[in-house]
Order: C-alpha cells, then sequence, then structure tokens
C-alpha cells in the first residue's frame, strides 16, 4: 500500500500523521510511504529524518494525494483542502473527522467515495474511545492552565471558584491540573466544581482525588462533585467554566445559553473543549492557537478546536501510540481484516461507498 501524510494547514497545528517511527515500520513491511516536504517541523523533525526512515519525500501535499492509497492526518480536512478529497476518490482517509458538527466535509467525503475512518469514534473491546483518550487528556489540562495564565496576564477575574462541565477524560483531566495546579498557588482554584450525569465517572474522580497516591488535597481547597446538569444559580458567582461535554459521534449538547452566560460575573473566562464538535456553550465560535480568545459581552471566551496542536511532540507520540496498529493493519491486511482484527474499529469507519455508515453520526448529521 502507499500511505501518505501531508503538513497540516489548521492555524497553529504543528502535530503531523505519520511518526519517522512508524513510516520505518510500514516501509520495512514492504509499503511506500510519502511525506509532505515540512510536514514534520511541528515536531522538529525534518526531511532528512523521514527520508532516512524510508520516506519519499513531495513537494506539495497534491503530490502525496494524487499517488497515495491511504491519507493519514490530525485533524479534519478544511474547507480549503476539499480539492485534496477530490485526487483521494475512492481511497481511505484516517483522521480525526468529527463529522457530527460537520456536514459539509460527510457531503464532501460521500461525493468522493472515500472510506472516511475518523479516531475520534473507533472503539476498543470495551467500548472506550481510546484514541481520543489522549487528546482528551492534553486538552483538558491546556484548558486548566489557560484560566492561570489569563488571569497572570490580568485578563480574566481571579479564578477562585471553577465549574468544570463534563466528567469524561478532558473534564477529569481539567479538574485534576487545576488540583494539582493550587498546590502550587494558594492564590487560584480554591473552589472546584464539576457537573456531569453519570455518577459513575463523578465517583471515579473522587477514588482519584482521595487516593494519596495521586493528590495531596490543601485543606484550604473545596472539591463539590454535582451529580446533576449546571443551573443558572451555579453560574452567578462562578469566575470560570470549562465545557467538556461529549458525546460520542454527536454535536456537542447545548449546557449553557446565552441567557445564561448573563448571569456570569464580568470578566469570567469561559474555555469550551467541545467546539471542534459545534461547541456546549450556546452562541460561541472557534478560536485558533495564534489567536486563542475573544471577548464578548464582558467576558472571555477560548474555543480552539485543536487545542493539543500547541503541544505537538507530546500530542503526536502520544497519539501515535494509540494508532500505529491500526494504521499499520490497515496498510498490510486492508479494512476488512482490520475490522476482525481489533473490536471496535468497525464504529470509526464514518463514510464508506458513498454514503454515511457510522449510524450515531448519521442521526447527528439529520438533526437527531
Amino acid at each position: 500500500m502507499i500511505i501518505g501524510t501531508i503538513k497540516e494547514t489548521k492555524d497553529g497545528e504543528g502535530r503531523v500523521g505519520l511518526t519517522p517511527e512508524l513510516v520505518s515500520e510500514l516501509y520495512h513491511a514492504g509499503n511506500k510511504v510519502l511525506v509532505q516536504k515540512g510536514a514534520g517541523e511541528g515536531i522538529g523533525v525534518n526531511d532528512l529524518k523521514y527520508f532516512l526512515e524510508g520516506a519519499e519525500i513531495c513537494d506539495t501535499a497534491e503530490d502525496v494525494a494524487k499517488r497515495c492509497d491511504m491519507l493519514v492526518k490530525v485533524k479534519e480536512p478544511t474547507p480549503a483542502e476539499f480539492h485534496l478529497l477530490d485526487l483521494i476518490k475512492g481511497k481511505i482517509l484516517i483522521t480525526f473527522l468529527h463529522l457530527g458538527a460537520n456536514k459539509a466535509l460527510a457531503d464532501k467525503l460521500c461525493e468522493c467515495n472515500i472510506t472516511g475512518i475518523s479516531y475520534d469514534t473507533i472503539e476498543n473491546e470495551y467500548g472506550d474511545l481510546y484514541m481520543l483518550k489522549p487528546m482528551s487528556i492534553i486538552a483538558g489540562e491546556l484548558a486548566a492552565e489557560q484560566i492561570a495564565t489569563c488571569y497572570k496576564q490580568k485578563l480574566t477575574r481571579a479564578p477562585e471558584k471553577v465549574c468544570v462541565i463534563g466528567c469524561g477524560i478532558s473534564g477529569q483531566s481539567a479538574f485534576k491540573q487545576m488540583a494539582s495546579m493550587f498546590r502550587r498557588s494558594s492564590n487560584s482554584f480554591s473552589d472546584l466544581h464539576i457537573f456531569d450525569l453519570n455518577n459513575e465517572k463523578l465517583k471515579e474522580l473522587k477514588h482519584f482525588l482521595k487516593d494519596g497516591d495521586n493528590m495531596k488535597i490543601n485543606r484550604r481547597q473545596k472539591f463539590t462533585f454535582w451529580n446533576r446538569a449546571i443551573s443558572s444559580d451555579d453560574l452567578k458567582n462562578c469566575d470560570a467554566v470549562i465545557g467538556a461535554v461529549l458525546i460520542p459521534g454527536k454535536k456537542a449538547p447545548i449546557i449553557i445559553s446565552k441567557e445564561q452566560l448573563r448571569l456570569l460575573p464580568r470578566k469570567a473566562f469561559l474555555v469550551d473543549i467541545a467546539i471542534d464538535q459545534g461547541g456546549c456553550i450556546e452562541g460561541v465560535h472557534p478560536t485558533t492557537l495564534n489567536n486563542m480568545f475573544y471577548e464578548e459581552d464582558n467576558l472571555l471566551f477560548s474555543c480552539v478546536p485543536n487545542l493539543p496542536g500547541s503541544t505537538p511532540y507530546k500530542a503526536t507520540y502520544r497519539l501515535s501510540m494509540s494508532t500505529s496498529q491500526t494504521i499499520f493493519s490497515i496498510a498490510q491486511n486492508g479494512i476488512k481484516q482490520t475490522c476482525k482484527t481489533f473490536a471496535g474499529f468497525e464504529a470509526g469507519i464514518n463514510t464508506q461507498g458513498g454514503k454515511v455508515v457510522n449510524e450515531t453520526v448519521l442521526r447527528a448529521l439529520n438533526g437527531k
């Protein structure tokens, strides 16, 4: 098989679809690997390194797309990259697609009869989104750090009370990071609240925080776990909010309305981690790694769809640890055999044969 990867084009994105180590593995197994010139710059890997591992270096993304059988990316193709999809008609694209909130991309993939495989819907035998997990952990950590950074820069209020909405991987990661940061700075994150409808997830986080090997809780630190949705009263004196609600394959539900935003104190800060699934805070719009914030109605917002891209080396290698076996399996054995080998992989196939084949994604696109 001919496998290709290209330089990511999203603003500030430094991750890359194939590491040199995976290129070497694919090459020595008899595959041909194409890498666009400069694709690895964000992780500090030059073209020579890829060449020495067996890759052929191509001048442009178009050169790669024309010749490859499978294109490996990190982020979903942007409208500016849709012409590349015309070049891989009938072939394979594997990346984070987030199709539940992107009908235009879903339509284009179907039009080009592309087998679109999305990391964010691939499951393991337990039903866990194990390929999404490492990026969710990083996104949660970075969301917590954003709050602290913006306070130091006097952009937001002193973050004493922080509300995290969603106790999934990214929400738990943000909560843990804030709890850890409190130990290093007694002036922030003293009153932490987390909300989720799933009480088992809340219990999991409680257990982690009570484990002496994981966290020593300062007496001044107050943790509150709410097995319900966030209410208007919760927001009235909240200094910062992290929206971290994910429904696999679907558009993110709105958990804070425009009307509720008016209840927040002046200069409160909101981070919407779910923005690549449409956002869970009503009215927000995507920001970029080079222009992360915007202010509206005396509130500060950060809604970066590719937040882990700000730590490209760490994010690329953590992602590769989860994805490399599957990519290698597709190259060696094809998609049908990979479905048999890896339980839950089939859920990652979002488009095939000119239609959306993942039922959850299809319902999301139809507004259900």
